[in-house]
């Protein structure tokens, strides 16, 4: 149990690591309540934003009804995926 710090200082608090688990499962709701974000579900893609800033943090991606989350660098990310985010915020 402890802090993880994933791509974009996105900060997960009190996190449980299970190795053995076949998926990483995130608590959206605690995420949100932990660090002063709002997140924005899309038919695509979900957004965790930092409110304060208004700062995208990541980008979770739609997949078989689930959103799976890109740990990797925004500038990383699929030009796609980004370009659906923008549009979204904006």
């Amino acid at each position: 149990m402890g802090d993880v710090l994933l791509c974009n200082n996105l900060m997960l608090k009190d996190t449980l690591v299970v190795p053995e688990f076949k998926y990483n499962m995130l608590s959206v709701s605690k995420l949100c309540k932990d660090s002063n974000y709002i997140a924005i579900f899309h038919d695509e893609v979900c957004l965790p934003q930092d409110y304060a800033i208004r700062q995208l943090k990541g980008l979770g991606e739609h997949r078989d009804g689930l959103y799976d989350l890109v740990n990797s660098s925004l500038e990383k990310m699929s030009p796609r995926l980004l370009n659906i985010g923008n549009k979204i915020l904006h």
